[in-house]
């Protein structure tokens, strides 16, 4: 394998079955519609595997190490599909919009105006509304699992009182020590 192979992984399911990293990757590719055949302005594509895979890694790092935290997710463990490419997706226009601002060049020739790599811009409002929806999502998830993980639910000193008193279970007499501690001090 070559310093810029990818490693094949499997990952939670997708319509049923199981996807690999390499397949996520597509994945991404498709909904960004970056594709040679489709990209008439520059010359094949314009994120590479490499990039893509990347951005894919950041975004899980981000959302391990964004409180609440709640364990370490993977690849293979990411809690949606969804989330995972919206994450990317900030990335990769983050990536793409640096290089646009970078490159940019306006220039006159023979009375025509010229503008190179002047997406800076666009690739900017991409990255907001996407990073928008990840942010939601990853907020949304991390609070929903925090608050699963709290064993039933957090309750008060009157649930016992209520259990007692108005469902037959006893009475405070029957708590012992504690009771006749009330009752000398009442």
């Amino acid at each position: 394998m070559g310093p810029f192979s990818l490693k094949v992984q499997s990952m939670p399911q997708l319509a049923g079955r199981n996807i690999t990293k390499q397949e996520f990757i597509g994945i991404i590719r498709n909904f960004m519609r970056d594709h040679a055949h489709l990209n008439a302005l520059i010359e094949g594509v314009e994120t590479g595997n490499f990039m893509i895979s990347m951005a894919i890694d950041l975004a899980i790092d981000n959302f391990n190490t964004s409180p609440p935290f709640i364990g370490n997710q993977t690849f293979e463990s990411f809690p949606s599909l969804e989330m995972l490419l919206y994450g990317a997706l900030v990335r990769i226009f983050e990536m793409n919009g640096l290089l646009q601002t970078r490159n940019r060049l306006n220039y006159v020739d023979g009375g025509l105006q010229v503008a190179e790599s002047d997406k800076g811009p666009d690739y900017e409002r991409w990255v907001n509304r996407f990073e928008a929806k990840f942010e939601r999502e990853k907020m949304r998830w991390k609070r929903s699992t925090n608050l699963e993980s709290c064993y039933g639910g957090v309750h008060s000193e009157y649930l016992l009182a209520g259990a007692y008193g108005a469902y037959g279970v006893g009475s405070f007499e029957d708590l012992g020590s504690f009771a006749s501690i009330t009752t000398t001090l009442g």
